[in-house]
């Protein structure tokens, strides 16, 4: 079960302007930022008009009262280099993934023929095209250090022997 706190942080920058920060706190995690704006106060306390300055999630600028209200960027540009980002983002995820399906693909080929009883080579990996440095976690699996793909894990020893474990 996971806890949260939330923290206001309230700055005078000038005597008009309010620059408020709202973030959410997990406890036993870090801090995750959620919004960041300012408040133009007016000068009287009794009438309080509070008009919010949106801030781009991209460069951080003020998105301009023109643009929809729904608009997380300030222009065009903005939301142009957001999205190529984004995209090449998910296309390296996809990539990693891949590799990772393909590695977990020829381990499993080996736990079939040979199962985690038998030490099988390095060489037999490398002919197959596996990647060593794909890999999702290291474990610790019958007190030998061990690195996880999506169903298996493998442990490689220094006479470049290999140990499969089915997870």
């Amino acid at each position: 079960m996971s806890f949260y706190k939330i923290i206001f942080e309230i700055n005078r920058v000038r005597r008009d302007v309010l620059d408020v920060h709202v973030c959410l706190l997990k406890i036993n995690s870090s801090m995750v930022f959620i919004k960041s704006c300012q408040y133009l106060c007016s000068l009287n306390p009794k009438k309080m008009k509070k008009e919010i300055i949106r801030l781009c999630d991209y460069c951080h600028g003020v998105i301009p009262f023109t643009r929809n209200y729904n608009s997380k960027f300030c222009c065009e540009e903005c939301y142009k280099k957001n999205k190529s980002e984004v995209a090449a983002k998910l296309q390296r995820d996809k990539v990693h993934s891949l590799l990772m399906l393909s590695n977990d693909e020829i381990i499993h080929d080996l736990y079939l023929k040979y199962e985690s009883k038998y030490y099988i080579t390095a060489k037999e990996l490398i002919d197959r095209g596996f990647n060593w440095t794909i890999y999702t976690a290291s474990k610790t699996i019958n007190n030998l250090p061990a690195k996880t793909l999506i169903r298996y894990g493998y442990t490689l020893f220094n006479n470049q022997t290999v140990q499969l474990w089915k997870l």
